[in-house]
């Protein structure tokens, strides 16, 4: 069935490439496309959370995301953790940051009662619905996303930079550029060697990286069911 997702060439192709400056400073690169034949907005969600353990365990301790101050014009995410201790994520562009928890929404999957009131697609209620209420006012939680909104000229891309670190850096981010070819990117920092850049390793306990994004300006579709 064609469905017209792809009519007049209307979508985004977004890329997403990470580099390790060191073997706790991994930067992160995003790369979206719009190939249709005239501007488009992409509200976009890099999200970060922890893997719940500590559901129906009581030796498991909660940990927490908050957002601190932001550091010259970047948002900042602290995410603190009983096992891997302090990571910070820095977001370029201040985006506003929105925070929920990593519980399952029981009362629509199982038709019970939550017991928590931020669950893990209050996201979801917050872009496409307009739930003010779905996302912790306190800004803090398992779960958060830096909510951008990026107007994307036709034919055209938008880069969003961000940065996982075990420290905050006083400097922007910098160094991290798009490349002449396929949305590739170099490292420019002048002192660094190829050996001075490190394979990832997965900690035990594992701060879990997701994009995702809506699309505006877009034709109406076929409903396929439900979101």
């Amino acid at each position: 069935m064609d469905t017209g997702a792809f009519s007049e060439d209307r979508y985004f192709d977004v890329f997403v490439e990470y580099a390790k400056a060191s073997p706790e400073h991994i930067l992160i690169l995003i790369t979206v496309h719009y190939r249709g034949p005239e501007s488009a907005i992409l509200h976009l969600l890099p999200t970060f959370w922890f893997r719940n353990t500590w559901s129906g365990n009581e030796n498991r301790s909660r940990p927490q995301l908050r957002q601190l101050q932001p550091l010259g014009q970047r948002s900042v995410l602290q995410a603190s953790h009983s096992e891997i201790g302090e990571r910070f994520i820095l977001f370029e562009a201040l985006p506003p940051l929105i925070f929920t928890e990593n519980e399952t929404n029981m009362e629509r999957i199982c038709n019970t009662y939550n017991t928590c009131p931020y669950v893990k697609d209050a996201f979801h209620n917050y872009v496409i619905h307009g739930r003010t209420d779905a996302v912790n006012p306190q800004k803090i939680g398992t779960k958060a996303a830096a909510y951008y909104q990026l107007t994307v000229p036709a034919g055209k891309c938008q880069t969003v930079r961000l940065e996982l670190a075990d420290v905050l850096s006083a400097s922007p981010i910098g160094g991290l550029h798009p490349g002449p070819h396929n949305g590739l990117f170099h490292l420019a920092w002048k002192s660094a060697k190829p050996a001075d850049f490190h394979f990832p390793t997965a900690p035990a306990a594992t701060i879990i990286y997701l994009l995702s994004g809506r699309l505006e300006n877009q034709k109406p579709k076929p409903d396929l069911g439900r979101d």
